[in-house]
């Protein structure tokens, strides 16, 4: 299965960024992956890659001039539906790529 993993969660050698950019920089690649990912991972899913968040994982709409990233597309709305809250980003791109299989989200602050 091919799997994108939501930006909280660590994937050995990627940076983990949390939705900021700053934390990104700071914090470089990670050593370890997280021990969702690497379950999946072992049980032969592949990653694809990461996706988008809202920093750290809260609950607030991204935008505004002060965030890191703007909120990521939403494929299935109608031109008025922004996607916002933390999982946006694996639900978007569970919606807009039909060859992605699953995506991690989180629902709360333990995601490692």
């Amino acid at each position: 299965m091919r799997v994108a993993v939501k930006d909280l969660f660590h994937l050995k050698g990627v940076n983990t960024g949390c939705g900021n950019r700053a934390y990104r920089k700071h914090y470089g690649t990670s050593d370890i992956s997280s021990s969702a990912v690497q379950t999946v991972m072992d049980l032969g899913a592949i990653i694809v890659g990461k996706t988008k968040t809202v920093e750290f994982g809260g609950s607030q709409e991204v935008i505004g001039d002060w965030c890191s990233y703007l909120h990521a597309f939403n494929a299935r709305g109608d031109g008025y539906l922004a996607s916002t809250g933390s999982s946006t980003g694996s639900a978007s791109n569970l919606a807009a790529y039909t060859w992605l299989d699953v995506t991690l989200g989180t629902d709360g602050k333990n995601f490692l």
